[in-house]
């Protein structure tokens, strides 16, 4: 008896779940990616607009206390701001031109003009230009840069797996949802705006939904587990309000947000870290988070 063809035999895994386990990849990059870059904003701001600039950006809580730098020491806080945006614009446009912008519109450009090509030195530019850009005081958030990041390494896994034409471009959108789902911890929420904000009109690309799920709730709970999740109870001590406090405003959303009980529930890991997306409390009707 003869073996088949090499050729005609059928492959391991089929594209489908290939494709699932790709997404899973980038889910985990997407929260280490997140995490790391955290670190670079923070390790910038120390040494720019702290070090140099001799400001100190306060903490969140009620005590928070701006204080500002008195005299010709004040002046400093503009020059380092300057000095940020010159070198983070410098390095931009003298090694990866694309990296420039918010970060999601070089994403949606690579999944319309570019079918999902990524230049391979966009992740680490974008991580050093933005964390220049942040840590000098620059007004810029972190949800784009990181977003950016994540497709950049989605696009370079996209590479070495020698994916092509449409599942290239759907990694792209799972690594996007990853990498904003890291950042604002709503993996549902980012794993939808990931497939509807490629179109002005009332159309999305339903067949990448799946796999933006799936690459998003992995971001969300790779972040929460390095950086560890906190009961109520102390996040609200750490900003310096009262358990009385909390509860007032928890029964002020209860009763102003209760049609949003009506929502569909989201995705369930585990009661720690997803449940019922339980960093939208009142789809759940909590009564007492105390």
């Amino acid at each position: 008896m003869t073996s088949e063809p090499s050729s005609t035999r059928e492959p391991i895994f089929r594209p489908t779940y290939r494709l699932l386990g790709y997404c899973v990849v980038v889910g985990v990059l997407g929260g280490i990616a997140a995490v790391v870059f955290d670190a670079c904003v923070h390790l910038a701001q120390h040494f720019l607009i702290e070090g140099i600039g001799h400001y100190a950006p306060p903490d969140t809580g009620i005590h928070a206390v701006v204080e500002l730098p008195h005299g010709l020491s004040l002046w400093w806080i503009p020059l380092v701001t300057t000095l940020g945006g010159l070198l983070s614009g410098f390095i931009v446009y003298r090694w990866a031109p694309e990296a420039e912008g918010h970060g999601t519109d070089a994403a949606l450009e690579a999944y319309h003009t570019r079918g999902g090509e990524v230049n391979g030195r966009t992740p680490v530019v974008k991580t050093v230009a933005s964390a220049l850009t942040i840590g000098s005081g620059g007004v810029a958030g972190r949800e784009g840069p990181t977003a950016q990041i994540v497709v950049g390494l989605g696009g370079l896994l996209a590479k070495l797996v020698n994916l092509r034409g449409q599942e290239r471009r759907i990694l792209l959108l799972a690594s996007m949802a990853a990498g904003l789902a890291a950042v604002f911890q709503a993996p549902l929420g980012m794993a939808i705006f990931a497939v509807e904000i490629l179109y002005s009109g009332m159309v999305f690309e339903s067949e990448a939904l799946i796999y933006t799920v799936v690459s998003a709730v992995t971001g969300y709970a790779v972040r929460g587990l390095i950086e560890g999740e906190l009961p109520v109870r102390e996040i609200a001590a750490r900003g310096g309000y009262d358990d009385a406090t909390v509860l007032r405003v928890w029964r002020l959303l209860d009763l102003a947000e209760y049609k949003r009980r009506q929502a569909p529930p989201g995705v369930k890991i585990t009661r720690r870290n997803l449940s019922r997306d339980r960093r939208y409390p009142i789809t759940n009707a909590f009564k007492n988070p105390l």
